[in-house]
């Protein structure tokens, strides 16, 4: 977003230097309406997918001892590598 502020921060500096072209363009704001939008949409599903993660390390967390148990020792075998160094880097 911030390079979206940016723009709008130069546009309007343009603008004021050289008024005359007001009547013939867009303000930025409205002009990067559809960038605006899909840039929230894409900071929403990032936020999403950030706690969502959080809720996975979390029961990862709170369940990892008891499937060891389950699995007898083949939590390994369950799940691959990469999935449990996912869940517990940050445990």
């Amino acid at each position: 977003m911030d390079i979206l502020d940016q723009e709008a921060t130069e546009d309007e500096s343009f603008l004021s230097r050289q008024p005359h072209l007001a009547q013939s363009r867009q303000p930025s704001h409205i002009a990067n309406q559809s960038l605006i939008s899909m840039a929230n949409q894409y900071e929403s599903t990032i936020k999403m997918a950030s706690a969502s993660d959080a809720t996975v390390r979390t029961k990862w967390a709170e369940w990892k001892s008891r499937i060891e148990i389950l699995a007898g020792g083949e939590v390994s075998h369950i799940l691959s590598w990469n999935v449990i160094k996912l869940m517990t880097r940050n445990t």
